[in-house]
């Protein structure tokens, strides 16, 4: 099961470092600050783009359509890994309920099988 989650928790490091490493101040001279490199901005970063290209007529065509393709690119991988996530919660909530009602079906089996292992007694001891 460990290996299962090994590309997952790579990825959340990666996603984690560059955010730290990446924050900073904006400043007056740089009105928009650091942008993260995180995924989830990455389709609004390319919206900004595409806006950009869209009021500059000198750009090459290519460009737009680039910025297009991206946009559905990175929001069809975002949401392939929020899906994926999901499921493996899914998954692990479901195992975990699984193994909890385990045990405590067995606790009971076995309480239940002491209580009449000793009501058989009593009626052995005491028959009247």
């Amino acid at each position: 099961m460990c290996g299962e989650f090994r590309f997952g928790s790579l990825f959340k490091i990666r996603v984690d470092l560059l955010k730290v490493f990446t924050s900073c101040q904006s400043t007056e001279e740089n009105n928009r600050g650091c942008e993260t490199v995180d995924s989830t901005f990455a389709v609004y970063s390319l919206f900004r783009l595409l806006i950009a290209f869209s009021h500059d007529r000198s750009q090459m065509v290519w460009r737009g359509y680039m910025y297009a393709i991206l946009m559905f690119v990175v929001a069809f991988v975002q949401s392939m890994m929020l899906n994926q996530y999901f499921h493996r919660s899914f998954v692990i909530g479901m195992r975990i309920r699984s193994a909890l009602v385990t045990a405590i079906y067995k606790k009971v089996s076995l309480i239940y099988l002491h209580t009449q292992t000793i009501l058989n007694l009593v009626y052995y001891v005491n028959p009247g």
